[in-house]
């Protein structure tokens, strides 16, 4: 008969069931935060680029080849196969609007915080036709004496944008500057336009005021017609007619601008080296009216410039960055004993 041995050996315990549930509860707390995480990023990229569609969007709609082919942008959604192939940072975009649809392929530029604009590109439309899209370049901008192209652009937008033009010439199909006319007429910043319309063709006289660097107010003037029918075109610009209580007051306006830029031209001058060691602190600027007048650049500006350390007279062109902003262009500074120094020096401070 056999005998049944039991071993001495210990028989290991079950794990706990409170201990499994311990990792379940660990590993599902780590999924949930891992997720919340993915979340938080893949919502803040999305915010991050809608708010960066808006701008480039935004950008498109002040191109005037956009406004007049595509009009308002009513829709604008990413190729993201197109903008893979595409060179370079360029990003290609369908767009569709209230006259047409196209395609944008186009390379974007950061301006600040808030703001995109287009450096270079191009629109197609649905039926081939292309259009290049982009900021003038600067030495280009002007021809045989044009004014830029970009404020032509931007003039044309005001006006196209007016109640009375639009219903008596309807859709702005070409826009030319009278150049002669416009430097003619005694008003501060009133310039002549011919225009042709889908409906008819005329001539607006009126000033147009700089509202930022990307658009201009029509001001209060007039379109003649061919049939010599005289419109009243334009309103009063809005801080204007708040300053002088009724209409707008153009000397007051001039006066004002004027005044600004001069200040915008002696912070460029205080800020260039050569300045700042042989005037010193710009203490008087003025400008010469006569001579700016007669200088050969437009944008070419004349002044009698004295500090702390010496005086003489600046001839030099003056680049509007922005609203608030001159640049210091190409020029000299003759100081009263005859040195004449080239403008701008290497160095800012």
């Amino acid at each position: 008969m056999s005998t049944l041995v039991q071993s001495s050996t210990p028989v290991p315990a079950s794990p706990a069931n409170g201990g499994s549930r311990l990792v379940w509860w660990l590993l599902g707390g780590l999924l949930a935060v891992g997720l919340l995480v993915v979340l938080a990023i893949g919502g803040l990229l999305s915010w991050a680029w809608g708010a960066y569609r808006e701008q480039a969007q935004a950008a498109l709609q002040a191109e005037p080849a956009v406004a007049e082919q595509i009009g308002t942008i009513q829709d604008m959604s990413l190729d993201l196969v197109a903008t893979g192939d595409a060179p370079g940072s360029e990003l290609v975009f369908e767009v569709r609007g209230d006259r047409g649809a196209g395609t944008v392929t186009a390379d974007f530029e950061t301006v600040d915080a808030d703001h995109e604009r287009v450096a270079s590109g191009s629109l197609v439309l649905t039926d081939g036709s292309r259009f290049e899209l982009g900021e003038v370049d600067a030495d280009a901008a002007w021809s045989d004496g044009d004014a830029p192209l970009d404020f032509r652009a931007q003039a044309e937008a005001a006006m196209a944008a007016d109640p009375a033009i639009a219903a008596e010439l309807g859709r702005i199909l070409s826009s030319e500057m009278d150049e002669d006319a416009s430097m003619a007429h005694p008003g501060a910043d009133v310039f002549v336009f011919d225009l042709v319309g889908e409906r008819g063709r005329g001539r607006v006289v009126a000033p147009f005021i700089t509202v930022d660097a990307y658009s201009e107010w029509l001001g209060e003037g007039t379109l003649t017609l061919e049939d010599g029918r005289e419109l009243e075109v334009g309103s009063p610009y809005p801080d204007a007619q708040a300053r002088t209580g009724s209409g707008l007051d153009i000397d007051a306006l001039y006066a004002e601008g004027m005044r600004m830029f001069q200040e915008q031209a002696q912070a460029a001058l205080q800020a260039d080296a050569a300045v700042a060691e042989h005037i010193g602190e710009i203490m008087v600027l003025e400008m010469d009216a006569d001579a700016t007048e007669a200088a050969p650049g437009e944008d070419t500006f004349v002044f009698d410039i004295a500090g702390s350390r010496g005086s003489g007279r600046v001839v030099a062109d003056f680049i509007t960055i922005d609203a608030d902003t001159e640049q210091l262009g190409p020029g000299t500074l003759r100081l009263d004993d005859g040195r004449a120094i080239r403008l701008p020096s290497s160095t800012r401070l």
